[in-house]
């Protein structure tokens, strides 16, 4: 017999109250991140911004990379 219960399973409310109010909003702010950051980094690099305001750059830069991996799972 063994000795995990079919209750051992079932996800525990603290487990699901962090994954509601932390997780699933990170994981939405991380995509949007993603997908829009491009366009304006795009827009810094025509306009020439980007020579003028490099740390804007890398700024924008960084946080395309942090919204690919915060969103990397968001809706799956």
């Amino acid at each position: 017999m063994s000795s995990i219960s079919e209750y051992d399973s079932l996800p525990r409310p603290a487990d699901t109250l962090l994954r509601t109010s932390i997780v699933r909003p990170a994981q939405f702010l991380g995509f949007w991140t993603a997908v829009v950051s491009p366009f304006v980094l795009a827009g810094l690099v025509v306009t020439g911004l980007a020579t003028q305001h490099p740390q804007v750059m890398a700024g924008v830069l960084a946080a395309n990379v942090a919204g690919i991996v915060l969103g990397n799972r968001h809706n799956r």
